[in-house]
């Protein structure tokens, strides 16, 4: 059994199950978002996902907690084919995780957000690159701040399991949140206006 916390919600999944666990959930909040994202991109994001309880070595770089990405690149760029290939996925990889499940830690050490979505696409891109055949990279790269909100939206459906209503509606004033609305929605309260939608 594998045990994993989100944001101070717990949850539990056979590890056999995982990628199937977050296919499921990405599917659905595929729906609530209409975010399109194609067959191959939602099965690399599952995937990645899935290995989210091996990955907090992507997020630990020369002693800091979020790394620097622009030295990252760098290094890639200047690597030999192999290690750039695992460089610029690790680049890529990790501005996706953080951007999509941490944008709270990002914002709260005054860092931007689009660093992340920048460097992240800029990393698949150059991976496009270095294959004659047409891949999931370029999906990545071009619709890699949908992806990253779509992981948001996952993310942020756990974390609503733990709210009241007041606290779902505050939630949903701030971010926006189609989850948090669909749950208001079936606890029986609309808000007055719907953010960016009509009333």
């Amino acid at each position: 059994m594998l045990f994993m916390s989100l944001e101070g919600s717990k949850f539990s999944v056979e590890s056999r199950g995982l990628k199937l666990f977050f296919e499921t959930h990405l599917s659905e909040a595929v729906t609530r978002t209409q975010i399109e994202v194609s067959p191959l991109a939602l099965d690399y994001v599952s995937t990645l996902l899935s290995q989210f309880h091996e990955t907090t070595k992507l997020f630990v770089q020369r002693g800091v907690r979020l790394p620097v990405l622009s030295d990252l690149l760098a290094e890639a760029l200047e690597a030999d084919l192999y290690r750039r290939v695992i460089l610029l996925r690790q680049l890529g990889d990790t501005s996706l995780m953080v951007s999509g499940f941490f944008p709270e830690a990002v914002l709260k050490r005054t860092l931007n957000l689009t660093y992340f979505y920048e460097m992240g696409g800029i990393a698949y891109s150059h991976l496009s690159g270095l294959t004659e055949a047409q891949n999931v990279y370029d999906e990545l790269s071009e619709s890699f701040v949908k992806l990253a909100k779509l992981i948001t939206e996952v993310s942020n459906h756990f974390r609503l399991d733990q709210l009241s209503v007041y606290e779902l509606l505050e939630f949903y004033a701030q971010s926006g949140s189609e989850g948090a609305l669909d749950r208001l929605k079936r606890a029986g309260v609309v808000p007055l206006k719907t953010l960016g939608k009509e009333p």
